[in-house]
């Protein structure tokens, strides 16, 4: 059984067994991240109209944003990727590892514990620690894909969602290293967090 990790931190990366999978059309990589983001069935209407919303030919986009994902992904896409009859979807479990995913995981993790005061506890700290590696820069760096206002309105939403759970781990942190008398590591955290969202 084949791997597929996608990074969508930063620069988009796709690897189908360690492998780098070359994606270069900005609706294709659009297409992939919001299927990876938003598990379940989506409509294909709703998708071409996701990312073609003024196009007469929008299902036939996606027809062609659909094969060539395919294509890029190789034999095993069917493996990850749905796409029979009016359903599309990516298709989770341990053989598909997403960043924003992973994140998302440790940050709820912390917060299911819910610590009191400044301090956290070991597995806590260590989700920390973890969570603001994955976080690596913006979603989707510099992908802007053209003539998709409702997805640019996505994409800006879950952006500034995700910057600002980065920056509350690092806050968190900050604020246990302090705890600790640990301020150098405590203002290198401080640091990164202004970094990630200036006053």
């Amino acid at each position: 059984m084949s791997r597929l990790a996608i990074q969508l931190f930063g620069v988009p990366h796709v690897e189908v067994d360690g492998t780098a999978v070359t994606i270069d059309r900005s609706k294709v990589v659009a297409l992939l991240a919001y299927l990876a983001m938003n598990r379940g069935p989506h409509t294909r209407g709703a998708l071409a109209l996701l990312l073609w919303p003024d196009s007469a030919n929008a299902r036939v986009h996606l027809r062609g944003c659909l094969h060539r994902l395919h294509q890029a992904l190789g034999s095993d896409a069917g493996q990850w990727l749905e796409s029979d009859g009016d359903r599309v979807a990516l298709r989770g479990g341990a053989d598909c590892q997403i960043d924003v995913i992973d994140f998302c995981r440790r940050v709820e993790q912390i917060r299911r514990h819910n610590h009191a005061g400044e301090l956290l506890c070991p597995d806590c700290r260590a989700a920390a620690l973890e969570a603001v590696a994955l976080y690596r820069d913006d979603l989707l760096a510099h992908l802007a894909p053209r003539d998709c206002p409702e997805f640019d309105v996505w994409l800006l939403t879950q952006r500034e969602h995700l910057r600002q759970e980065a920056c509350t781990v690092l806050a968190m942190l900050a604020d246990a290293c302090a705890a600790e008398h640990a301020w150098d590591i405590a203002i290198e955290h401080a640091r990164h967090r202004l970094a990630l969202d200036p006053l």
